[in-house]
């Protein structure tokens, strides 16, 4: 196995073990939040880069397993 798939690896039960924490694993699966985060985008500004808006309900699941962004 090479390091950048044992990393993901590592990455992904970090993620599961936040998921199963806030008992939210019934509901999502470590790939839900990956896809999720993969629909939040940034905007330059006069040069400056910001979070587009996100949902309340994406806002809240990411306080719940204690992360701001997973990029």
């Amino acid at each position: 196995m090479n390091r950048v798939n044992f990393l993901a690896m590592i990455a992904y039960y970090k993620l599961f073990d936040r998921l199963r924490d806030a008992k939210l694993l019934h509901k999502y699966s470590p790939r839900d939040i990956i896809e999720i985060d993969k629909a939040i985008h940034q905007i330059r500004i006069r040069g400056t880069w910001h979070k587009a808006e996100i949902t309340k309900k994406t806002k809240d699941i990411f306080k719940k397993i204690k992360i701001d962004r997973l990029t």
